[in-house]
């Protein structure tokens, strides 16, 4: 059965993630009447949830709900930071806020590396892997 709350206790700050709040965020960033510095402001507060959905996933990898639904955010979070990132002005809205382009891609990118640790197929035992062929045992 498909949960009402993204998240629910453990959750350490006490709070839940309702699947409705990540549809509103979506819905005004694609709002063509929201200005684009507060769809921008809305997108990095998404990504909060990308983050949150982490800290509850760790030391509880295996609640499939949970992992749904944390791979549904960080899926949408790259369409729209895309999308964002198609935007006529966008160079503005970023100067704005102290990003470059190159900064909001690279957070683009990160999504899609945390899609791919959390949601593909990236083992613990790959990563090891990796990282002992590109730092030495």
């Amino acid at each position: 059965m498909t949960q009402d709350l993204l998240l629910a206790p453990p959750n350490t700050r006490g709070a839940s993630i309702a699947p409705r709040v990540i549809k509103r965020l979506e819905r005004k960033i694609q709002d063509e009447e929201t200005p684009l510095i507060s769809k921008y402001i809305t997108w990095c507060n998404l990504l909060e949830f990308v983050y949150e959905g982490e800290n509850l996933l760790l030391g509880n990898e295996t609640n499939q709900d949970l992992k749904m639904c944390h791979h549904t955010i960080i899926e949408t979070s790259i369409v729209l930071g895309e999308a964002l990132l198609s935007e006529e002005n966008i160079e503005e809205v970023l100067s704005n806020v102290g990003c470059t382009r190159d900064d909001f891609k690279a957070k683009i990118e990160i999504l899609r590396h945390k899609d791919r640790i959390w949601h593909g197929d990236l083992t613990s035992e790959k990563a090891e892997d990796i990282l002992k062929d590109v730092f030495g045992p």
